[in-house]
C-alpha cells in the first residue's frame, strides 16, 4: 500500500462522552450465577434435611436472601452513567444513578472544566453552577475526558 502525501482531514474532537462503569457481567448473567448458587445451596440443605439435619435449612435460606440482596444492589447500579454532550450553545450533562435520572444544561460560553483536588472528579463550572462528573470511571479516564473536553470546548478560530 502506498503512502499518500495528501494531508489527512483534521481530527475533530468528540462532542459526546459517556462515562460509565466497566461492568463485566450484565444483570442477567449475574442473576444466572446467583440463581445457580442459590439452587446449589438449597440442594445441599435439602440433602442434609433429608438426612435429619434440619438446622441447615434456615442457614441456607439466609444465604439465599443475602445473595438476593447483593444481586438487587448490583443490578440497581449496573447501568449508572454520566453523559456529557456539547451542543452549539450549551453543555448538557445527563446522569443516571440507580432509579434517579437528571439532566442539567450549562451555557457553553461560561463553562470551565477543572480537576477537583479533593475527590479527583472533573468539575464543570458555569458561574455559580458547579457539576462534578466522572464518578463512574477511573482517574486515567477522567484525565482523558478532561483533556478531550477542554479541547472540544475551546473556541475554534475561523482563519
Amino acid at each position: 500500500m502506498q503512502e499518500s502525501n495528501i494531508p489527512q482531514k483534521a481530527q475533530t474532537a468528540p462532542t459526546d462522552w459517556l462515562l460509565k462503569k466497566n461492568c463485566s457481567l450484565s444483570p442477567y448473567q449475574l442473576l444466572a450465577i446467583f440463581g445457580s448458587l442459590a439452587c446449589l445451596s438449597l440442594a445441599v440443605a435439602g440433602y442434609w434435611a433429608y438426612r435429619g439435619a434440619w438446622v441447615v435449612v434456615p442457614f441456607a435460606v439466609v444465604e439465599c436472601l443475602a445473595l438476593a440482596v447483593a444481586f438487587l444492589v448490583y443490578a440497581r447500579h449496573a447501568n449508572d452513567f454520566e453523559r456529557v454532550s456539547l451542543a452549539r450553545d450549551e453543555v448538557l450533562v445527563e446522569r443516571t444513578h440507580g432509579p434517579r435520572r437528571s439532566k442539567t444544561a450549562l451555557p457553553r460560553h461560561r463553562v470551565r472544566a477543572e480537576l477537583d483536588d479533593d475527590e479527583g472528579l472533573v468539575l464543570l463550572r458555569a458561574g455559580s453552577q458547579q457539576l462534578a462528573v466522572g464518578r463512574f470511571v477511573d482517574h486515567e479516564a477522567r484525565q482523558r475526558f478532561l483533556k478531550e473536553f477542554r479541547g472540544a470546548l475551546a473556541p475554534v478560530s475561523l482563519a
